[in-house]
């Protein structure tokens, strides 16, 4: 059988993260963040850019590794082309109620997707 045990505890494991620039997006700065479990060498890259999910590398059944994630390379390309690949939560990571809110004394509305709800912004 080739499966292999998952670890029970997570944070016993020794991982290395690292930030780096992404690009810019409406005068803010967005950052690239790698997290890669030294022993095996699994990474994760994601941006501060809605949580958005970059590249899952892993090893295949051969010891290659090999990005699992479909998503463009740049946030340019992100921005442009699709903000949904790789997101892992939209602009709001709950419902907000009614589909409205009010920000600095202006009322603003939503599609209501969820009931009379929006969720996820």
């Amino acid at each position: 059988e080739n499966s292999k045990a998952i670890p029970t505890n997570i944070f016993k494991m020794k991982f290395s993260i690292s930030k780096v620039s992404f690009g810019n997006l409406n005068d803010s700065e967005v950052f690239k963040y790698d997290l890669i479990h030294t022993a095996s060498g699994f990474k994760v890259s994601l941006t501060d850019y809605g949580a958005t999910l970059l590249s899952v590398t892993t090893k295949d059944r051969y010891s290659v590794s090999k990005n699992v994630c479909v998503n463009y390379d740049t946030l340019a390309e992100i921005v442009d082309k699709s903000p949904y690949y790789g997101s892992t939560i939209g602009r709001v990571a709950n419902r907000i109620e009614g589909g409205k809110f009010e920000l600095n004394g202006r009322t603003y509305r939503l599609n209501q997707n969820n009931g009379l709800n929006s969720l996820h912004g």
